[in-house]
């Protein structure tokens, strides 16, 4: 006798094809994760530590993508996918989101007027990464150029009648972008000079010098 025929049907194995990948981002810009399974009945759920040891689940986030909005304070925070499927549940490989600070000029260089002859120095102040500064002036022009060698955060000016007028500003550059500072006047005022010397005077008494 033989009996009926049974069928086994096998459900294929929950399996990460592609895990997160760590990334690195500048403040304000958008971080991507992306992770990739095969499966059946085949969900996902982002979480995140927020920095600390607990992962906590992010509410919607339950495609294969994950976009995060980079805020400074984010800087840290490491992200995975629950991934659920017919046979199973894996989480994928964390995933380390690093901020880089967005570049901030924080202090602003200042106009001056100042006596022929004297220095002026100028200064600016920034925040972020990698900051490098050219300084520039439109020597009286229109168009700034760069000043030879000003690749610091000062400026010192040697002040004479020709630079009267002229504008400065600083070109800051950082690994999250390039600012450009205010622009600043330089007044440039005449030194005391004695034009004239008194003469020494003869004259008859009752006779006025």
């Amino acid at each position: 006798i033989t009996s009926e025929k049974a069928t086994l049907t096998v459900t294929p194995k929950l399996t990460i094809t592609a895990q997160p990948v760590a990334a690195t981002v500048c403040e304000d810009e958008t971080a991507t994760f992306t992770v990739a399974a095969t499966g059946a009945g085949i969900s996902y759920q982002w979480q995140t530590n927020n920095g600390g040891a607990a992962w906590t689940n992010i509410a919607g986030s339950t495609g294969t993508t994950l976009t995060v909005p980079a805020a400074a304070a984010q800087d840290g925070f490491k992200y995975r996918a629950v991934i659920t499927g017919t046979c199973g549940t894996l989480n994928s490989a964390e995933a380390t989101l690093t901020v880089i600070p967005k570049l901030v000029i924080t202090a602003q260089p200042i106009s001056a007027t100042i006596c022929e002859g004297e220095t002026k120095t100028f200064a600016v102040a920034a925040t972020g990464e990698n900051i490098t500064y050219q300084w520039q002036t439109n020597a009286g022009g229109a168009t700034f150029t760069d000043i030879a060698g000003a690749n610091a955060a000062t400026l010192t000016v040697p002040a004479s009648l020709t630079n009267n007028g002229y504008k400065y500003r600083v070109v800051i550059i950082s690994t999250c972008g390039t600012l450009t500072s205010e622009k600043v006047t330089l007044t440039v005022t005449p030194k005391l000079t004695i034009t004239a010397q008194p003469v020494a005077a003869t004259v008859c008494e009752d006779e006025t010098a």
